[in-house]
């Protein structure tokens, strides 16, 4: 029965992991992808002035 229980208590502990480190990369690969528009931004910008001048 302890068995069991042990099983039971392992694989909520394993679900929770792999759900924190499923938001943890969803929210890393976010950062990465607003990192690059920014920087696609500001190039595009400084693109623009070179035209412009």
């Amino acid at each position: 029965m302890s068995v069991l229980i042990y099983a039971f208590l392992g694989l909520i502990l394993i679900e929770e992991l792999v759900v924190i480190g499923l938001k943890r990369y969803i929210n890393g690969t976010f950062r990465i992808e607003t990192f690059f528009l920014r920087l696609y931004r500001t190039f595009r910008v400084r693109a623009d002035l070179k035209k412009v001048g």
